[in-house]
């Protein structure tokens, strides 16, 4: 579904500025707009768009979620088991150096270069759009960040909060390593991706406690 017909159905923004959305430039351009104007929508409660929760702390949520993936790695591989304290001194350091948002911006939530598509005409779209939330914006730019490499300078944003940034980065982290060892238990068809995500999760993690040496 292109991005202005996903807006249109949300109610929020006006004719006029989906006219201008039409003409946003194609190419990679465009699939920054895309995202730039996706963001821009902005409410105060944080959530699905027919389900708003009145108080939220995405810094929590991610904290829980965290420490699950944690549990499973302790329990099942042994490198994270032999620097367990570390981890989880990192995890309570960033978590503590950021605060709650105000408000919160409307993400795509897992969005990588598999989620754009771009159609014989060079027009982008954005697709698996089903788990797009409000929420904090540092979380879905950190994953940008992640998945996009070095052409995450195009979608760049400086006013987010580089606490915020590092905290969502080293949970990501913490969820692609949990993750991959998941997968290294069964029958998946590509071994070598899955040992290559471990070893990344593992080496970013290593990484940040040495960091902020923990």
């Amino acid at each position: 579904m292109p991005l202005e017909s996903f807006l249109a159905k949300l109610d929020i923004i006006t004719p006029e500025q989906l006219q201008s959305a039409a003409s946003d430039a194609f190419g990679h351009e465009c699939v920054v707009s895309d995202v730039q104007r996706l963001h821009n929508i902005k409410r105060p409660q944080a959530g699905a768009i027919d389900n708003p929760i009145a108080k939220f702390s995405c810094r929590d949520y991610l904290l829980g979620n965290a420490r699950k993936a944690m549990l499973y790695l302790t329990e099942n591989y042994a490198p994270v088991r032999e620097m367990q304290h570390r981890i989880s001194a990192c995890l309570s350091l960033l978590h503590e150096a950021c605060g709650d948002s105000a408000g919160f911006s409307f993400i795509h939530y897992e969005l990588g270069p598999n989620h754009v598509m771009v159609d014989k005409n060079n027009t982008a779209y954005l697709i698996d759009i089903e788990g797009a939330k409000f929420f904090d914006l540092e979380v879905e730019h950190s994953f940008l960040k992640l998945r996009f490499g070095e052409n995450y300078q195009y979608f760049a944003n400086r006013a987010l909060s580089h606490d915020k940034m590092e905290f969502c980065s080293f949970c990501h982290f913490l969820g692609i390593l949990s993750g991959a060892h998941e997968l290294s238990t069964k029958d998946y068809p590509d071994m070598d991706d899955v040992n290559g995500m471990i070893r990344f999760g593992y080496g970013q993690i290593k990484r940040f406690c040495d960091k902020y040496a923990v």
